[in-house]
């Protein structure tokens, strides 16, 4: 297995004060262009890459990602997402399954709502968390989670 990080522009909804992306604060959609996302996919095979991993910005911010993942799965890529889970209500994590992604894992930094709010600089950041965490069992992704810790959650990990 050869997994490739595919880096969305950096772009984020939330301002984590630990994030190493340095990525920009937008709360809207964008696009990444097919035709490039092609292009670098056909070299990929050729390195015999198996797997995509969409991380380091936001990949729900990217208003074409059901079509991105169709078109990984149809040059048979295994894609799993990084995500926030911010925006992952039921009905857009439903599309994304149907899309073919089976995979996500959510960034959840403390489990004491306050610490996690705090740490990304959004209110109700945690319970949507729980919330997505929850549509995504229910609707059998393979869910896993990522935690960075730092001074100001230690306690609570």
């Amino acid at each position: 297995m050869k997994i490739f990080a595919y880096k969305t522009p950096l772009l984020c909804n939330q301002r984590c004060f630990f994030c190493v992306t340095n990525a920009q604060y937008k709360n809207k959609q964008y696009n990444i262009p097919i035709k490039k996302v092609i292009k670098d996919l056909l070299v990929l095979k050729k390195q015999w890459y198996t797997h995509i991993s969409i991380e380091w910005g936001e990949p729900t911010l990217v208003d074409n990602l059901n079509d991105l993942i169709r078109i990984w799965k149809k040059l048979n890529f295994w894609v799993s997402i990084i995500t926030n889970g911010y925006n992952c209500s039921y009905d857009k994590l439903v599309q994304l399954y149907e899309s073919w992604l089976k995979n996500i894992t959510f960034s959840i930094h403390s489990d004491e709502e306050e610490i996690h709010d705090r740490l990304v600089w959004k209110q109700w950041s945690f319970e949507k968390l729980q919330w997505a965490i929850k549509y995504a069992i229910h609707i059998w992704f393979k869910v896993s989670t990522n935690t960075v810790i730092c001074k100001q959650n230690q306690e609570s990990i």
